[in-house]
């Protein structure tokens, strides 16, 4: 019986380290990526942006931000509208990364360190806020409203009242460089103003 007992307790060693060093050994992939404005705790997208249409080179992505007309009637400048956005309706466009596994405290490290993920907003860029790392994900966001900010405050256009029956699409893509992979999404942002 202790012969029999004894097999079994080495082939368990035996399974348990050949699983942990396949594990370990396995080359870290990106599984997905998608644009998300917000994802819960577990890396499931809570808010997608729509598949507008799909070619062989390019996905392109759509999201409609929207602004009740009893909030706009009281935004009289791109300023107060930057700051609603940031402030109050907290919109947060975003890039969430699957990996095929795990990360370990190491690769989390590494990704902190790093993995960088910039945004370009109607031709200006800059490098977005907002990072997270889970187990198996990790997500970088933005807050629209900064990134009006910055356009507006370039064009010289931050004072002055938003026109939200022609409000125009702003083109947006968001590109990530992490453990020697860069990939990109290229998306449209609209405003719509809710009657």
């Amino acid at each position: 019986m202790n012969q029999i007992s004894g097999f079994f307790y080495r082939l368990i060693i035996v399974i348990s380290t050949m699983t942990l060093l396949l594990h370990c050994n396995r080359q870290l992939e990106i599984q997905s990526i998608e644009f998300c404005d917000l994802w819960d705790s577990k890396g499931n997208c809570l808010e997608p942006w729509e598949k507008q249409n799909h070619d062989k080179n390019k996905n392109l992505y759509l999201i409609q931000y929207k602004i009740p007309k009893n909030i706009s009637k009281n935004l009289n400048t791109w300023k107060e509208l930057s700051h609603y956005l940031y402030f109050q309706a907290k919109e947060t466009p975003g890039i969430l990364v699957h990996w095929n596994h795990e990360l370990t405290e190491e690769k989390r490290k590494q990704i902190r360190t790093t993995c960088k993920a910039h945004y370009i907003w109607n031709g200006m860029s800059g490098e977005m806020e907002g990072n997270e790392i889970g187990k198996s994900y990790h997500g970088y966001f933005h807050y629209v409203g900064s990134m009006i900010e910055i356009e507006k405050k370039n064009q010289g256009l931050w004072e002055s009242k938003p026109d939200f029956q022609n409000m125009d699409s702003n083109d947006l893509e968001m590109e990530l460089d992490c453990l020697g992979i860069k990939k990109s999404l290229s998306g449209n942002v609209q405003f719509k103003n809710e009657s």
